[in-house]
Order: C-alpha cells, then sequence, then structure tokens
C-alpha cells in the first residue's frame, strides 16, 4: 500500500502554510517504517506548496492521502479536523 502526507499552503502567509510546515517538520523528524514486511506499506511526505491542480496525478498514484491544510471555519475551534 502506497500512502501519501501532502503539505498544501503558503509559508509566505503565516498559518495559511501550516501544511507544509508540518509536512516538512513530519519528515524531519519521524520514519515509517513497514511494520510487516510481508505487506509493505510504503509513506511518502511532500510538500504541495500552492500547486493545486498540478498535484492531482501525484495525488491518484497513491491508495491512500493524508492532506494537511489550514481552512477558515465559523465557529471553528483550534484542531477541529475537517
Amino acid at each position: 500500500m502506497k500512502i501519501l502526507i501532502l503539505g498544501i499552503g503558503n509559508i509566505l502567509f503565516g498559518d495559511e502554510g501550516i501544511g507544509v510546515h508540518l509536512s516538512n517538520y513530519l519528515k524531519v523528524n519521524y520514519s515509517f517504517a513497514p511494520s510487516d514486511p510481508a505487506n509493505p506499506v510504503e509513506v511518502e511526505i511532500v510538500d504541495g506548496g500552492t500547486l493545486a491542480q498540478m498535484l492531482i496525478p501525484l495525488i491518484t498514484s497513491y491508495d491512500k492521502v493524508l492532506i494537511l491544510d489550514c481552512v477558515s471555519v465559523d465557529d471553528a475551534q483550534i484542531g477541529d479536523v475537517y
């Protein structure tokens, strides 16, 4: 199974870049080694920046995708997941 962790955002606009900063933090500080050699899981961490639609071919080549981004939502609390 191939898993993509994709950070999205523009680091020039403060908290707008949180997805990129978090993906880079994960890449530098964590290792995602397969827990079952008979059923390997490949995890790739990518800084998607502001590439938007250009990321579609990349995203479709994975079985699972976790997108890290931030949004402005009315009545949301810090840390809510959408």
